[in-house]
């Protein structure tokens, strides 16, 4: 009999294997992937429905198919190597990929997994297999590989040292190849520890320390900065780097890689070093000149400089010169006449800079008013608001003390001469007459216009040629220093006869006074010449030089008051020349080094000397001497004081020494071009350097000889026409222009030409003067910096357009994983893992889009941020409102990134929590500027969150990614839950 319970357990047994085999029979059939079985022939005995999903054979008859009937005919060798093993027992299974041939004609990439079905005796039955269509994801690992060759061949040719450094292990997984070409090292020397020891240390130190710092800032994440230090090549030279990296760690703050790009900029630290050294420089030559240069910034209106030397000059310390100071302590009507005259400039001119010399007074710490004559440069910007005013300021006191006073010392000579009551007249050497006096006019009837020349003046005075030839015979007797008196018939303008007694007194080397006398009454000669005479003392007493009449014996017979007034002697201290010598060369080896005697020329005049004379006060003046012959032994001595003028000429010529030496040296060539000639009036020696001629050659040239050297396409750019008054009343046109030249060796290089038009008062171009500097090179820089300046755009543009692309990618990727699983957890994830790579896709789409791919404008990409969002939540924009309000900012990419995660973020959970069961609700947005920071608010007036959130230890992703993306912009983050959920996030502008 049979066992009831072992009956039972073997019917269980058998409804237990064929549940499970009906399992497994539906899980092979709805299997995504084809499951086949071959025999040894590799013959189809056994295909899923995938078979015909996949590669479109029917199933009805797919045991007519033979492996090799569904595998690509390139790829067939590499199956059958693997298969072949695999009977021969090598292998136990195997997989591969190969192309699978679509019965459509097409081919698309499978990977197939093999292994043997073995019966019960262990024989080999047939062959089971699994394939999978991996079409997809070949295609997207052959763009990546691609991509990775482009970027890689980009890095490999770039100018800088790309590098990723794995900080656990100390080597770079990536060095690119440049590294050789700058340090001379080779990529298998490096590694941290190689190049550690190639730093100079006290950099390494001074950058440790910087690193350290930042990252006590931050727990965890990546750290960007950029370090500076001298590295030690292989040829032993010490060059400076600039490394910009990002630092990398995980959650706990352990390190895990290094990226960065390492540039050589030592021609850059170079050239800081000598700009340093040139300030220096500059600065000690303002500090220890007599002039005060400053530097005053008219927006703050603080002086940014002061020379030091206005303390000695004003009394007043630099701590205390202030904009309102100096206007309060300028004389009130030199402050209005020169503010006038710069407004007059400001409102004429339109140029950025405006050049003005104006002289003031200003009342100094003494009390005492001093004249400055300010030298300045008022700068403004492109809208026309005044910046600076840059200038050097000269205390001029002294001479203008001295202009006045000569002012109206030749005013009262004026005034005296035209009251002069006897007719005068002025000529020059070269028979000139200069000036008539009234009384002249009235006497002869002839004005200055009728007897211009002394010609003129002899054939009217004395038609008669007989006697007009004596006279001229008696003026070449006369010397014209203090003549004799002779008597002349002159005829007057009406007709009349009248004697006249004319007397010729010398006023300077080249002009002289003839004073008339009319003594037509001959009774009465004598004593008109006795009258004469006394009038000659008095012009002598009130003549505007000092006089001395020294006699046969060497007494000082007279001295004239100007004498006095000069030297302060009088007769009484010098009777004789002894004294004079004694009390004007008090210095004894001066005195004995000047000759005893004048030297004098045949016409009884001595020749002009100069001396040093000491006054009775002790101070001392520079005199010109010239002593005149009048007879009986006696001389007459005229002196001229010319102490200013010697110094006048002394500071000339040196001002004028210091000018050409600047001239001569210079880079640039000076000149100084005659528009109405035609050529050049001056041109620095500096031009052989330029051009290849001599500046003799330069100025030699004419018009179109130099038309000749310009460049025939630049010859518009050369040439100005003629502007009118109306069109720029400006006397002064300024112009900087650019044109090629041909030097003298035949070749053209390019020229920079600084020039000022000078006009006269009817418009019409006098002269220009300007500099030449050769700028061959700068153009050439110019033009290689635009073209790589292109060629970074271009690169940029694809760099967008590949991180775009490969965003793309991975969100289709998501949503193809997606499909394969139904745990909706697991969906929820990856949904949001793909909201925040789009979000990162809308910044580089706004990137790629853009003209400028540095930054972006935030009001452009939110709105599609918002749009996809709304759309990924299947959110009806009816049931949410949403409001945007922003300012005009541009955020960097490295600002984009973080900041729309965050968006994405707060906005997500706010489209999932805030408004449940599809309640109405708005979700707002705010970006504001606010002086140094912008503040973003992202809030809605939904349920809100726990009041028990902890921004400083948050419990959700959400939120540590919101926090973590908040310190990466180096933000502040708060939250308000009064009125629904607001999130306030302060970010500093970037510099």
């Amino acid at each position: 009999m049979t066992d009831p319970k072992k009956s039972h357990t073997s019917i269980t047994n058998s409804e237990d294997i064929k549940s499970k085999f009906y399992r497994y029979q539906r899980l092979v059939e709805l299997s995504g992937d084809i499951i086949i079985e071959v025999n040894l022939k590799c013959q189809l005995i056994y295909a899923n429905p995938s078979l015909y999903h996949v590669l479109g054979y029917a199933l009805s008859n797919f045991d007519t198919l033979f492996l090799d009937d569904i595998i690509h005919v390139d790829d067939i060798d590499i199956f059958n190597n693997s298969y072949n093993e695999f009977q021969n027992g090598k292998l136990t299974e195997f997989t591969c990929e190969f192309r699978g041939k679509h019965i459509l004609g097409h081919s698309l990439w499978l990977q197939g997994s093999f292994s043997k079905n073995i019966n019960q005796n262990e024989q080999l039955v047939s062959i089971l297999g699994i394939i999978r269509n991996i079409d997809k994801q070949k295609t997207i690992q052959n763009k990546l590989v691609k991509s990775e060759k482009q970027f890689r061949e980009v890095l490999d040719n770039s100018q800088d040292i790309s590098y990723r450094l794995n900080l656990k292990t100390g080597l770079y997984d990536y060095l690119s190849p440049v590294i050789e070409i700058v340090t001379g090292y080779s990529l298998k020397e490096a590694s941290r520890d190689f190049i550690s020891t190639k730093i100079n240390k006290e950099d390494m130190l001074r950058n440790q320390e910087k690193l350290k710092r930042k990252l006590s800032q931050t727990k965890h994440g990546a750290v960007s900065m950029q370090n500076v230090a001298r590295f030690q090549c292989s040829n032993g030279k010490i060059k400076w780097f600039s490394d910009k990296f990002t630092y990398y760690q995980d959650r706990h703050g352990n390190p895990l890689y290094s990226v960065g790009s390492i540039r050589d900029i030592t021609s850059s630290i170079e050239q800081l070093d000598a700009l340093r050294l040139i300030e220096e420089r500059f600065k000690e030559v303002l500090e220890g000149s007599r002039t005060i240069s400053y530097h005053l910034n008219l927006k703050t209106e603080e002086y940014e400089y002061v020379g030091p030397v206005m303390e000695e000059i004003t009394g007043y310390k630099q701590e205390q010169i202030t904009y309102p100071f100096v206007l309060a302590h300028i004389h009130p009507d030199d402050a209005k006449k020169n503010m006038a005259e710069l407004n007059f400039h400001l409102t004429n001119s339109t140029a950025l800079k405006i050049n003005l010399v104006q002289d003031a007074r200003f009342l100094c710490k003494n009390g005492e008013y001093k004249w400055f004559r300010d030298a300045l440069t008022f700068i403004r910007d492109g809208n026309g608001n005044p910046m600076a005013s840059i200038g050097s300021i000269q205390d001029i006191t002294e001479s203008k003390l001295l202009d006045i006073a000569y002012r109206k010392s030749e005013e009262r000579y004026r005034i005296i001469i035209e009251n002069f009551p006897f007719p005068l007249a002025i000529s020059d050497n070269q028979d000139h007459n200069l000036y008539v006096n009234p009384k002249f006019t009235e006497t002869f009837g002839y004005t200055l216009d009728e007897i211009s020349t002394t010609e003129d003046w002899a054939h009217l005075a004395y038609p008669d040629e007989t006697y007009r030839n004596s006279i001229f015979a008696q003026l070449n007797e006369v010397t014209h220093q203090l003549s004799e008196p002779r008597i002349n018939n002159v005829q007057c303008k009406n007709g009349d006869v009248k004697s006249v007694i004319l007397r010729d007194i010398s006023i300077s080397e080249s002009e002289f006074i003839t004073i008339f006398e009319d003594i037509s009454d001959k009774k009465k000669i004598e004593k008109k010449i006795q009258h004469v005479q006394q009038r000659y003392q008095k012009i002598v007493e009130h003549f505007p030089f000092p006089i001395v009449v020294t006699g046969s014996e060497n007494e000082l017979k007279y001295i004239n008051p100007k004498f006095t007034e000069m030297f302060g002697y009088t007769l009484e201290d010098i009777p004789n020349s002894e004294k004079w010598m004694e009390c004007a060369y008090p210095n004894e080896n001066y005195r004995k080094s000047l000759p005893l005697r004048a030297n004098y020329l045949d016409d009884g005049l001595s020749e002009i000397r100069e001396r040093i004379v000491t006054c009775k006060d002790n101070s001392e003046k520079i005199v010109q001497f010239r002593d005149l012959k009048i007879g009986d032994g006696e001389e007459v001595t005229f002196c001229i004081d010319i102490t200013f003028q010697q110094k006048a000429r002394l500071m000339l010529e040196k001002s004028e020494q210091k000018f050409r030496e600047v001239l001569e040296h210079s880079t640039d060539a000076a000149y100084k071009f005659n528009c109405i000639s035609g050529k050049y009036d001056y041109m620095s020696p500096v031009i052989k350097k330029i051009f290849g001629y001599s500046h003799q050659e330069i100025e030699s040239m004419s018009s179109d000889e130099i038309n000749q050297l310009i460049h025939p396409e630049d010859l518009n750019n050369f040439r100005f026409p003629e502007v009118s008054l109306e069109t720029n009343p400006n006397l002064q046109i300024s112009h900087n222009i650019e044109y090629r030249s041909l030097s003298k060796q035949g070749s053209y290089f390019w020229i920079g030409d600084n020039h000022t038009i000078f006009r006269n008062d009817a418009g019409e171009s006098q002269y220009i003067i300007g500099s030449l500097r050769n700028i061959t090179e700068i153009k050439n820089r110019e033009k290689k910096l635009k073209q790589i300046v292109n060629e970074k755009n271009i690169l940029l543009k694809e760099v967008h357009h590949r991180v775009k692309n490969n965003l793309q990618i991975i969100t289709s990727m998501l949503n193809l994983q997606s499909g394969y699983y139904k745990d909706p957890n697991f969906a929820r994830i990856v949904k949001n893992s793909k909201n925040r790579i789009e979000s990162i896709l809308v910044v580089y789409e706004s990137l790629y889009l853009s003209e400028n791919f540095e930054s972006i404008n935030f009001i452009r990409f939110i709105q599609t941020l918002l749009r996809n969002l709304l759309r990924s939540y299947h959110v009806d924009p009816a049931q949410i409102q949403n409001d945007v309000e922003a300012d005009n900012i541009w955020l960097t990419l490295d600002q984009s990134v973080p900041i729309t995660l965050i968006i994405n973020e707060i906005v997500s959970n706010s489209l999932k929590y805030a408004f449940p069961e599809k309640s109405q609700g708005k979700i707002s947005i705010q970006f504001k500027n606010h002086r140094d920071k912008n503040i973003l608010t992202v809030a809605d007036n939904g349920i809100g969150i726990s009041q028990s959130v902890d921004l400083a230890n948050p419990n959700t992703f959400g939120l540590q990614l919101i926090s973590i993306l908040t310190d990466q912009i180096k933000g502040r983050l708060s939250l308000d839950l009064n009125h629904g959920t607001k999130y306030v996030i302060e970010i500093p502008n970037e510099k």
